[in-house]
């Protein structure tokens, strides 16, 4: 049976992986005409992501009443859905990665429309599921009975997921960011997302440790040559088997 984690996990991935159909889907109707594709993502790639980014902000609302009404503190709170992505965000996306089509060749459409695309959708994917973590960790900010927020990375992860999931550890800090990264395509980081989830933790009877100091240092967006390389150091040294 598959862990209350696993089952939110393959619920997100189901939203996006949808939003990634109906991106797919303009792109075909608009056949082999690099104009009318990049119209087409421009006027509906907007409206995609903030329907589904939606649907990721509730699935996790659902997730997070879950969990609070297992604990049921004593301090009354209403979560909300926390949904930050703009249209404008998401127009700029589309106009950095389908640029190619702009130049693309009829001998080579079939190979820059495949790359934008995937470019676009991995984007895309990050974007949605970001409603997920924004409504979980914003919600555990304004939440009284919160002591923090929790990271659940896949059994398969990659050393740096592994490494802030580590020990149950929470994240208490108003500031902490969650530290989603990228997949790998064409030899650079583009976009993707690692699906890692968040999840709320409450005080009370619970147990939980609070995040070390290193784990926050890799949920930093910006960080120092030596803080890179110490945390090269500790992830190669901590998980040496895993990935990454």
């Amino acid at each position: 049976m598959a862990t209350a984690p696993e089952r939110v996990r393959r619920a997100l991935l189901r939203v996006a992986s949808q939003a990634r159909r109906d991106l797919q889907a303009v792109a075909r109707a608009a056949g082999k005409d690099p104009a009318a594709i990049r119209a087409g993502l421009f006027a509906t790639a907007p409206v995609i992501v903030s329907d589904y980014n939606l649907g990721a902000a509730t699935l996790a609302l659902d997730w997070y009443e879950e969990i609070r009404d297992e604990v049921a503190p004593r301090r009354l709170f209403v979560p909300t859905v926390r949904t930050r992505v703009s249209d404008e965000d998401v127009a700029a996306t589309v106009a950095r990665t389908t640029a190619a089509l702009l130049d693309a060749e009829p001998t080579n459409l079939d190979r820059v429309t495949a790359e934008s695309m995937a470019d676009l959708e991995a984007e895309v994917q990050r974007k949605v599921v970001s409603g997920f973590r924004d409504t979980i960790t914003e919600n555990v900010v304004a939440d009284p009975a919160a002591v923090g927020w929790r990271r659940f990375a896949r059994p398969e992860a990659c050393k740096f997921c592994l490494m802030l999931a580590d020990r149950g550890a929470v994240y208490t800090a108003a500031t902490a960011r969650f530290a989603a990264h990228g997949r790998e395509m064409r030899g650079g980081r583009k976009g993707g997302e690692c699906m890692c989830i968040a999840g709320p933790a409450f005080g009370g009877k619970e147990t939980w440790a609070n995040a070390t100091p290193m784990q926050y240092v890799a949920s930093k967006r910006k960080r120092t040559e030596k803080e890179r390389a110490a945390l090269r150091d500790y992830l190669n040294h901590n998980f040496p088997d895993a990935p990454g």
